[in-house]
């Protein structure tokens, strides 16, 4: 079984990934060759880092989140409604303002 990997290691992969020279089509078969474990463990994270249009800036975020709980600052659950909050006020609230917003101008 692999080891779980810290906060602090998967952001400077992810950093690593990101600030890459390579095309974003080369760098997940590279990637996925340099770090099995990363790739395969966390597959989301790793996409995120892979994808220029994914905003670098959540993976930051879920990573001091993860911190956080790593070092007793914030219990999982608390790092999880956080997160939860965060994200859904960022992409959920605004669609369902503007399907409220479309439903009253009907």
């Amino acid at each position: 079984m692999a080891r779980r990997m810290t906060s602090e290691e998967l952001l400077q992969i992810s950093i690593e990934i990101r600030n890459s020279m390579l095309r974003p089509v080369e760098k997940k078969p590279y990637f996925t060759e340099k770090y099995p474990e990363f790739a395969e463990s966390y597959p989301q994270l790793f996409q995120m880092a892979i994808d220029p249009s994914a905003d670098f800036n959540h993976i930051t975020f879920l990573m001091q989140q993860l911190k956080a709980v790593e070092t007793k600052k914030a219990s999982f659950r608390d790092a999880s409604v956080t997160v939860g909050e965060v994200f859904a006020a960022k992409y959920v609230t605004p669609i369902v303002e503007r399907l409220d917003a479309e439903r009253e101008r009907q």
